[in-house]
């Protein structure tokens, strides 16, 4: 199966540091910023040459106020789980799964009904080897409004071995990441993708974020509300998205956790936009619209328990595969002058002999 777009969420490390500068003045990002530096020039995605309110409006890091909002203001429900025992996985879990070099014999995969959406359950593909209890991940999961949740349709749990954080693909309704990225902040941004581009815009490929109606508010406002969301208008929208979540969900709204904040006029021309075509998905104690949520995942593939046997006796190509995980069929022959080399357990590729 083909590898589709993703957008990702990685942890700004340094953003802590942005705290520390003692005004909080609107600021066009330069080179001197601790955060990768943007500009349309070498990414016509870039939101405006990078412009972003500083410091951010802390509401992405676990244990900030934005965080901590989602935690104890956004309803856990109950829900039941049950194991696949079937052998067999999603299409798209299996093929991220392969695509970094992981083994799909070593997930499990759950059905996850929850009370909000009675009759139609999302799929968890966990990691034997993934930190969190499938309880803790299905419990943050819970806490997204479900009216958010219709967007994505699985989730895949890897190890902290990983190198990656979390994405979302949302074309195939898959969010997938490490255990410890599995936390309200990042779930309510990625399901901001999902949002973006699977309940707003339906016809694939494409997203909301990309459409002049959306662009045209940016323009207006010139600002994102986190040095993250500057990366791309994808981003940004995924961020406004928390901003409009907190809006709607903290006692007095945004104004309320950040009074008095010089800056917060610089993005309500998206925030009242987002409000208008997506607020209603970001409401708590909503319930699914099953005409809306993304299918259950079809097409199953059957999970090898065994290393198979390879059914292509042809050459590798130079620097091709040649051998690795248990459901590698492939050549596993070099051609002459070449050598299979195991590179890790789970790949190997034709390199020049010694």
């Amino acid at each position: 199966m083909a590898i589709l777009t993703f957008y990702t969420l990685f942890t700004l490390a340094a953003g802590a540091l942005a705290t520390l500068l003692p005004d909080t003045h609107l600021h066009r990002r330069d080179g001197n910023e601790p955060y990768p530096f943007c500009t349309t020039a070498t990414n016509p995605s870039c939101v405006n040459s990078g412009r972003y309110v500083k410091p951010d409006l802390n509401i992405s890091d676990a244990g900030s106020p934005g965080d901590n909002a989602y935690v104890t203001l956004l309803p856990s429900h109950t829900f039941t789980t049950s194991l696949w025992t079937n052998q067999k996985m999603p299409p798209m879990c299996y093929s991220v799964i392969n695509h970094y070099g992981f083994r799909p014999v070593d997930f499990q995969v759950y059905n996850v009904t929850y009370s909000d959406c009675p009759t139609s359950p999302w799929v968890i593909c966990r990691s034997i080897n993934a930190s969190p209890t499938l309880s803790q991940i299905a419990t943050n999961l819970s806490k997204m409004p479900a009216s958010m949740r219709q967007a994505a349709n699985a989730y895949l749990v890897f190890s902290e071995s990983w190198d990656r954080a979390i994405e979302s693909w949302w074309e195939d309704g898959l969010i997938a990441g490490k255990g410890s990225f599995y936390g309200p902040g990042a779930l309510v941004h990625e399901h901001g993708h999902a949002v973006d581009g699977y309940l707003l815009f339906p016809s694939i490929p494409g997203v909301y974020s990309g459409t002049s109606a959306w662009l045209n508010v940016v323009s207006q406002d010139g600002y994102s509300p986190t040095a993250y969301g500057t990366t791309s208008h994808a981003e940004n929208f995924a961020d406004i998205g928390r901003v409009v979540l907190i809006e709607n969900i903290y006692p007095g709204g945004i104004n309320a956790m950040f009074p008095n904040h010089p800056n917060l006029t610089r993005i309500a021309n998206q925030v009242a936009h987002f409000q208008s075509v997506a607020g209603a998905y970001y409401q708590a104690g909503t319930t699914c619209d099953l005409s809306k949520k993304h299918p259950f995942p079809s097409g199953l593939v059957d999970v090898p328990t065994t290393t198979p046997t390879p059914t292509n006796t042809a050459t590798a190509t130079p620097y091709g595969q040649c051998g690795g995980a248990t459901t590698y069929t492939g050549p596993t022959a070099c051609g002459p002058g070449w050598s299979c080399t195991t590179l890790n357990p789970w790949y190997a590729q034709c390199t020049p002999a010694p």
